[in-house]
């Protein structure tokens, strides 16, 4: 008698259920949250071609890393040095720079409060060596920066002087605009992230935390992005 009773509150407590999850789910296919009115931004209007020249220039200079700092070719890394110098005058001018372990990087940007804490972007300036000779499957030659078919060729336009460049070119761009950020914005380029980064980022970091700087967030490097 009782089981009788039991079965026919099962089935319909089974399809309220059933019901309800169905209800729910539904609801969530189907909501939207309100849309907020947002003016167009206007984008600052960007000479490619410029731009892909000095990622050209860059790529010329063979920064290539080694596990043994003695093989390193100051020259190639130096030089590139006094190229971003030459490149972005307002960078070098209003940004302090210094020179991290001989061939890395660090820019400080100072902001206008200094009770928030600073926020960082950083790149590599080695690359991987490349075969230079005729059978190497290269289109172009992997130091040449050459600019054909709408691309720069060359090794570093993707791993990852592009990424360089583009900090530079925004930096010294909003330089120009006048522009100060709110928090303080570091600049940091190693020169050995292809063969662990020891001499490199890792010295940035512990300069930076001999300094008792809290960064807020870090930006590295991400995947390319192929239209």
């Amino acid at each position: 008698m009782l089981l009788d009773i039991l079965i026919p509150i099962a089935i319909i407590l089974g399809v309220m259920l059933l019901f309800l999850v169905g209800f729910i789910l539904l609801k969530t296919a189907l909501f939207s949250p309100a849309q907020k009115e947002v003016k167009p931004r206007d984008f600052p209007e960007v000479d490619s071609q410029s731009v892909a020249e000095r990622l050209g220039l860059a790529v010329q200079f063979k920064t290539i890393s080694h596990h043994d700092p003695s093989k390193i070719d100051a020259n190639a890394f130096l030089g590139l040095h006094r190229l971003f110098k030459t490149l972005y005058p307002q960078v070098h001018d209003k940004l302090k720079v210094e020179t991290v372990n001989d061939y890395s990087l660090l820019y400080t940007w100072e902001g206008k409060n200094p009770d928030l804490k600073p926020v960082m972007l950083i790149s590599h300036l080695d690359v991987v060596p490349a075969d230079e000779g005729e059978d190497s499957g290269w289109t172009h030659p992997p130091f040449s920066g050459e600019i054909a078919d709408g691309y720069v060729w060359g090794r570093g336009t993707m791993d990852i002087k592009n990424g360089v460049i583009g900090v530079l070119e925004a930096v010294e761009y909003l330089l120009k605009n006048e522009f100060q950020p709110e928090r303080t914005v570091y600049l940091g380029f190693g020169h050995d992230e292809e063969v662990s980064g020891n001499n490199g980022a890792k010295a940035i970091v512990a300069l930076l935390e001999s300094r008792g700087v809290e960064l807020g967030s870090v930006l590295d490097e991400g995947g390319g992005v192929i239209a």
